[in-house]
């Protein structure tokens, strides 16, 4: 006599088993990642989409989708290895390359990022801190970020940081510190810079 086999039942696409996961849960797995991949997980399911929007800290570091090669590449150029000029000369480019391409890929998430606030509820964010290589089509993007931080986001403590790069360098960024005259209404406390370049009067 043939043995009968339980079956379970087959999943729909309907099941959401992510988003069935309570808020406080979600919250602690998004806080655990960065900014970057916590944004990304918009598409695990529906409500994963809406918690990131309530975190109050975003960090976008140019740093965190940099390959690990990189940082090994400039801890030898530091100490000028290799010693063959040609090899250096390669590396370098190649360093440049990088630097442009991450470069690339952190505005195109902050763009995506700013846009998706287009008709959707304020955000309430305490800290923002940015890292990021200057290059010319760089700057617009984050004078647009910490414009909104500081005036819709209400930020209050912000951290701005410009890392040297490799390659030949843009214009030094300008703090653009007309973004923090919001007529009073700011609520930055705390604002620390690295390699900006301040305007006399912030």
């Amino acid at each position: 006599m043939p043995r009968l086999r339980r079956m379970r039942p087959r999943r729909t696409c309907e099941d959401d088993r992510l988003s069935a996961l309570p808020d406080r849960l979600i919250r602690r797995i998004l806080s655990r990642l960065d900014t970057r991949s916590a944004l990304s997980t918009a598409v695990l399911g529906r409500r994963w989409a809406r918690v990131p929007r309530e975190l109050r800290a975003y960090d976008f570091r140019v740093s965190d989708i940099l390959p690990p090669e990189y940082d090994r590449t400039v801890a030898l150029r530091r100490r000028n290895l290799p010693c063959d000029p040609a090899l250096a000369s390669v590396l370098d480019g190649l360093m440049a390359s990088c630097e442009v391409s991450t470069m690339r890929a952190l505005v195109d998430g902050i763009t995506g990022f700013l846009n998706a606030d287009c008709g959707a509820a304020r955000r309430c964010v305490k800290t923002l801190r940015l890292e990021f290589f200057q290059t010319h089509d760089g700057g617009r993007i984050v004078d647009r970020l910490i414009a909104d931080a500081v005036g819709a986001w209400g930020v209050e403590d912000l951290e701005v940081v410009v890392r040297p790069a490799s390659h030949a360098p843009a214009p030094a960024y300008s703090f653009p510190h007309g973004r923090l005259k919001d007529g009073g209404r700011s609520r930055l406390r705390s604002l620390t810079l690295g390699n900006c370049t301040v305007p006399p009067k912030l």
